[in-house]
């Protein structure tokens, strides 16, 4: 019985994707209870990750499509932290943000257990939309790793 909650557990977590939902839920929770002071839109911010085994392909490097991941966290991370995001959800009719168009120049992998850091900040803005660039940095010689821009 045990064993099949189990099985039904992991399941459920691989095909709905349930531990992003639950990083979503958890970066949520830990930014309401910083309370950190709102940044300017054009300061950079930075968010720390490891690449742990479930981000791997079998070359032992992160896979490609977490690096899309990974993104979106520092990117939700950015907007919560300058207020862009509790702008678009106040408003009526409430505005989401959408990525339109996305950009990544792999320089070297990240293998398993890299402690790596994002620093993402705006480069530029129109009537349509954002754009801002993410940077994947090494933090044990600070080596940008990729390069992701998003539209």
């Amino acid at each position: 019985r045990g064993a099949a909650l189990w099985a039904g557990l992991a399941t459920a977590a691989l095909t709905a994707d349930v531990v992003h939902f639950l990083r979503v839920a958890l970066d949520d929770a830990v930014h309401a209870l910083r309370r950190e002071p709102r940044a300017s839109i054009i300061e950079p911010h930075v968010t720390s990750y490891v690449c742990w085994p479930a981000d791997v392909d079998r070359n032992a490097h992160m896979n490609n499509s977490r690096y899309g991941r990974v993104l979106n966290f520092a990117r939700r991370a950015f907007w919560k932290r300058n207020g862009v995001w509790a702008h678009c959800i106040a408003r009526s009719p409430r505005a989401n943000m959408v990525v339109v168009g996305a950009s990544i120049r792999y320089r070297r992998e990240i293998p398993c257990f890299e402690r790596y850091d994002v620093a993402t900040r705006l480069v530029h803005w129109d009537a349509a939309a954002f754009y801002v660039e993410h940077r994947f940095i090494r933090r044990a010689d600070h080596f940008i790793l990729a390069v992701g821009l998003i539209k």
